[in-house]
């Protein structure tokens, strides 16, 4: 999978015109990569031994200034309302405390589904970070328009 996941990287970086990177390896073999997409940090990870997945993490940041429980309630409606097999799901760093949404994806993935996916991902932070996203209805939006899940 790693160089798979490599030639996936380097076709993403290719098509959201992103300087060329190399990608950050641990001891176990694990991969991954960093970048900011429109102000919005990415992560791409492809674990060792892991042939038929990989993963992405888009930081929403901090929450918005307001009632934090009625947020995080909002973000468990949002991953009621998008949860399939393979969707992306909210979670918050314990590093950081931020929110953050994750995905799995198949090792088949091409690097169009993939930016177009992410692209529409940080576009979504975008807007949850000024406060003016409705992610439930958001999150309706995605299922209908993306039978498949690429959130």
């Amino acid at each position: 999978m790693n160089s798979r996941f490599i030639a996936l990287f380097n076709g993403f970086c290719e098509i959201a015109q992103l300087a060329a990177r190399p990608l950050l390896c641990d001891d176990a073999g694990a991969h991954a990569a960093q970048f900011t997409l429109g102000n919005i940090d990415v992560l791409l990870l492809c674990e060792p031994g892991s042939a038929d997945r990989f993963f992405s993490r888009v930081d929403f940041g901090p929450l918005p200034q307001g009632d934090q429980a009625q947020q995080w309630d909002e973000l468990l409606e949002t991953n009621f309302l998008i949860f399939r097999a393979g969707g992306a799901a909210f979670s918050r760093d314990p590093g950081t405390g931020h929110a953050v949404l994750q995905q799995a994806w198949p090792a088949t993935t091409t690097p169009q589904v993939l930016l177009g996916a992410i692209s529409l991902q940080c576009d979504t932070a975008r807007h949850w970070r000024s406060a003016t996203l409705d992610l439930p209805a958001v999150a309706q939006e995605w299922s209908r328009a993306n039978p498949d899940n690429k959130v």
